[in-house]
């Protein structure tokens, strides 16, 4: 082999050898700092009132509460260009750990190196405001070796806690965590009023079953009929629509993937599924397109009526 090649390959060498050095170094030094550090009982990071809570300020988006409800007056620095609808219930179970984040442990009483915790540049700084203007400032590092935790300070307090994963995760929570993801509430079969399902070569109707029932109806035990695609209004199988209608009980939104798509197509919703349902309380109208991974693109139909822009979900039934 050449000299010169091989030169190059030690010198490779040394520099993987380096690199994994400077890696396993900042590992044991975490490891180090996890297994001297004292197990006292939980502390608590910040002491204020969840019910108290007035502004919650996390990278890219501002809360404030307003007569009892929480709003988004901000979103990437910007005043938001529509209202957003939020989970006013998530965000008052959020608010108790906010309000004072419990630690598992202190870490480092006195840490010389914030580096070794990533929070020299923390992933994420949190700030909550109650109504009398007192505040609570998060700063949230690495995780942990243990990777349950993550490494957490306080603003004003020298300490390294580590706080366990479930609660760090809500300090660094995103829009997509607060936003309200109900489509439609509990479903009764004999509350549904019509019930359509409409694709590029075939459109279902169901409705409820007509008083007096036509003559090859009058004596099927059935609550509701399907009118389409049938010449012959037919009788529908009572158990089959209830194992259909069941899933659909409390359907939630999984994930919102575009507030303003700028063409319908790649989620194949220029050409969709349409589905609708009614009861005497509610409707539900969604166009669904492409698949990904196990489930499909959705889009609530007339969206932008309802929000000023469409509003793209990613359903998980």
């Amino acid at each position: 082999m050449p000299r010169k090649n091989k030169t190059l390959i030690i010198a490779l060498g040394v520099l993987v050898l380096l690199g994994g050095g400077y890696y396993g170094s900042t590992v044991y030094k975490r490891m180090k700092a996890d297994a001297s550090s004292p197990y006292t009982p939980s502390p608590r990071l910040g002491n204020l009132e969840s019910s108290n809570l007035a502004k919650i300020e996390v990278p890219g988006i501002v809360l404030e509460k307003k007569d009892g409800v929480w709003e988004l007056v901000s979103l990437d620095g910007k005043f938001p260009f529509r209202v957003i609808d939020l989970d006013q219930g998530r965000i008052q179970s959020m608010a108790f750990i906010l309000s004072g984040a419990w630690a598992e442990r202190v870490v480092d009483e006195e840490p010389a190196d914030l580096s070794v915790y990533g929070l020299d540049k923390p992933r994420a700084r949190t700030v909550v405001t109650d109504s009398g203007g007192e505040t609570v400032a998060y700063s949230i590092g690495d995780m942990t070796p243990s990777m349950t935790s993550y490494y957490v300070m306080a603003e004003g307090d020298p300490k390294v806690y580590a706080v366990n994963s479930y609660s760090a995760e809500r300090l660094m929570f995103s829009l997509n965590d607060i936003r309200n993801k109900s489509l439609f509430p509990a479903l009764q079969l004999q509350h549904l009023t019509r019930l359509q399902l409409e694709t590029p070569t075939v459109r279902i109707d169901l409705k409820p079953k007509p008083e007096p029932a036509p003559p090859h109806l009058a004596s099927s035990f059935t609550f509701h009929v399907m009118t389409s695609p049938y010449k012959l209004t037919r009788g529908v199988d009572v158990q089959v629509l209830h194992e259909l209608l069941t899933p659909l009980n409390n359907l939630q939104i999984g994930e919102f993937i575009d507030d303003s798509p700028s063409s319908l197509s790649p989620y194949g919703l220029d050409k969709p599924v349409r589905f609708f349902l009614e009861t005497a309380d509610a409707s539900l109208e969604l166009l669904i397109g492409n698949l990904i991974d196990a489930d499909r693109y959705a889009k609530l139909a007339g969206a932008p009526e309802v929000l000023p822009s469409a509003a793209w979900i990613l359903l998980y039934t």
